[in-house]
């Protein structure tokens, strides 16, 4: 029989939260009233990859049927070196509470507390690694797999951010304690498969290491993370006005505990879920033993060999706990704003250009040039266009209602082709008015 190889690739499976203030100012027995519109729900999705299109990455991750001849199809497009991720994150606002007047304040702060539940995947993987996965070592039959260095990690998290802002001072800043619910962490080097022409034996080298939580609801580790977003209005000489911001989100470390380590050709200490040394591998060849063709065809011999096969990898077992840099993200942004260009139905004011980084594996640099638009109807349209993040390049599409709904669309070209483009997501934030001085 032949024997069919998959490498387990658990894949797939807040941005700038801003306050919005209403221009309109009420005086009430003295004092000033000025209305806060705080997002009270978000929901964001992320997906992006440099070669796998979209249509593919969707049904890997939520399951459906793909022929053979789409999935070479796919194996063929790729590069030698590939990078995927993905970005998935729910929070709600917990204080101040909807349908209070008024929020809480801290030191002339205001306060307000969020929860949110995230995972964030990321992957940098070789074509045979992904041709051995996706369609087994069947089709490659004869041949050796130089599957190479391949890594996929993925992070699951609870957090409760209380967030401080003041308006006036341009500036927020928050803290976060989050509770680790899944981790893992896959990794190859020098990873080689030759398959009998029979498809009776095959010969593998190379190192190969795995270290998994499992998905835990009580939770398997702990993290402490800050953030901080400020901005600045400034007039040039020639009378235009433009705002820069900056913000830093997530930024702390995660404690993780009760990580299941397998590996081979790779040492680990208990307390670090780093590799304190990569180490020499020999060649193992496994041959089928004692079985006639039927047994063979039912592609089970495996299966039958497995105390000798495991035996002869040599596969170590240890369990681990260690401390990890939390994924963080920086965002640098500048912003024209403009007195208000009359286009038919619609008003440009001004344009916009933002420079990002998220530290998780398969995201690179990030860069977005876009412009701001208002209808009569209090909608605000903005168009961009982003190159860099898990995509290569991005047609993006944004929509805000007054300042109560906003929907962001990712990856617009992928949503109308996607057999050809790569990643798409989209964002949606509700707002609600509080009232404070």
């Amino acid at each position: 029989m032949r024997f069919r190889i998959k490498i387990g690739f658990g894949l797939l499976g807040f941005i700038l939260t801003s306050n919005l203030t209403a221009q309109n100012l009420t005086p009430q027995s003295g004092n000033v009233v000025v209305t806060h519109y705080m997002p009270v729900f978000e929901y964001k999705v992320e997906t992006g990859s440099n070669t796998v299109p979209l249509g593919f990455a969707s049904r890997f991750a939520v399951g459906g049927y793909v022929n053979p001849d789409k999935m070479a199809a796919y194996h063929e497009g790729l590069n030698d070196n590939n990078r995927l991720g993905a970005f998935q994150r729910m929070s709600i606002q917990l204080v101040p509470f909807v349908g209070l007047q008024k929020y809480a304040t801290v030191n002339k702060q205001k306060v307000s507390v969020y929860y949110s539940s995230e995972t964030l995947n990321g992957a940098k993987f070789t074509k045979d690694a992904f041709g051995l996965m996706m369609r087994g070592n069947t089709p490659f039959l004869g041949q050796e797999m130089k599957v190479g260095n391949n890594e996929i990690w993925s992070l699951s998290q609870r957090k409760l951010k209380v967030k401080f802002w003041s308006w006036k001072k341009q500036i927020a800043w928050n803290v976060s304690l989050a509770q680790v619910v899944n981790y893992s962490h896959i990794r190859t080097q020098d990873l080689s498969l030759f398959s009998d022409l029979r498809g009776d034996s095959i010969s593998f080298d190379g190192k190969i290491s795995s270290q998994n939580t499992n998905y835990q609801p009580s939770g398997t580790g702990w993290g402490l993370q800050f953030g901080v977003s400020k901005s600045f209005d400034f007039v040039r000489p020639n009378g235009k006005r433009w705002s820069a911001n900056f913000s830093l989100q997530d930024f702390g470390f995660v404690s993780i505990n009760n990580v299941k380590t397998v590996s081979r050709g790779v040492l680990y200490d208990q307390n670090s879920l780093k590799p304190v040394e990569w180490t020499g591998t020999n060649r193992v060849n496994l041959k089928a033993v004692n079985l006639n063709y039927s047994d063979l065809r039912a592609g089970d011999w495996i299966d039958r060999q497995r105390d000798s096969v495991e035996a002869k990898l040599n596969f170590n077992e240890i369990n681990q706990r260690g401390t990890i840099l939390s994924p963080f993200e920086i965002v640098v942004g500048l912003s024209s704003i403009g007195k208000g260009i009359m286009k038919k139905h619609l008003t440009q004011n001004g344009y916009f250009v933002n420079l990002s980084y998220r530290h998780v594996l398969g995201y690179v640099p990030r860069l977005e040039v876009g412009s701001r638009w208002f209808s009569k109807n209090d909608v605000a349209i903005m168009p961009s266009v982003s190159l860099g993040g898990f995509d290569v390049m991005d047609i993006n599409f944004s929509l805000q209602y007054k300042a109560f709904v906003e929907l962001h669309l990712y990856g617009m070209e992928s949503f109308i082709a996607p057999s050809k483009w790569h990643g798409g997501g989209l964002m949606l934030r509700f707002r609600y008015p509080f009232k404070g001085s």
